[in-house]
């Protein structure tokens, strides 16, 4: 037995600000898309979810006399993929139009849970933000995921992986 059902969600947040006399406030939407696939056997139940997000922010949205305070260092993981804005603090904000996308396996058994998520992040061009090393500089990010065993209740195995793409510079 198979069953697929499209989850969308469309969100807008409230403006984002600090509070210095300036602020970081920006408008942006966000359009969430998921469509699991669920199959129950005898042994166990499977979960295979295509994740789809499509995030419009305008660019820029950092104004000069806003100091870079509390989000100094950032990292692109599987956790803030798919969140608005993957950096802490409210100093900066990403800016720009971004697609993130993502897939998602579940393995459920009676005495054992897998688990992996694996995505990507890609803009239309780099924001200047973001340092080479931070995992989102360029137009497309570094591979990020998750793969999780877990035997209930005392062992939960996670490994964290962060393919880094290679940049090339071009010869001036």
């Amino acid at each position: 037995m198979c069953a697929a059902t499209s989850i969308i969600s469309i969100t807008t947040p409230p403006f984002r600000r600090t509070t210095n006399s300036s602020n970081a406030a920006s408008r942006r939407s966000r359009l969430d898309w998921r469509w699991p696939f669920v199959s129950d056997s005898g042994n166990g139940s499977y979960v295979l979810e295509p994740i789809g997000q499509a995030i419009y922010q305008p660019y820029g949205g950092n104004p000069a006399g806003i100091p870079n305070e509390d989000s100094t260092s950032s990292e692109l993981d599987e956790n803030n993929l798919f969140s608005f804005d993957p950096l802490p603090g409210y100093d900066i904000v990403e800016s720009g139009p971004r697609f993130n996308a993502g897939l998602r396996a579940d393995a459920i058994y009676p005495i054992a849970h897998f688990e992996a998520l694996v995505g990507e992040s890609f803009r239309l061009k780099p924001d200047p933000i973001f340092a080479g090393d931070s995992g989102l500089s360029g137009t497309q990010s570094d591979i990020v995921g998750r793969f999780s065993i877990k035997f209930p209740p005392y062992i939960d195995l996670t490994h964290r992986i962060g393919h880094r793409r290679a940049h090339r510079r071009r010869a001036a």
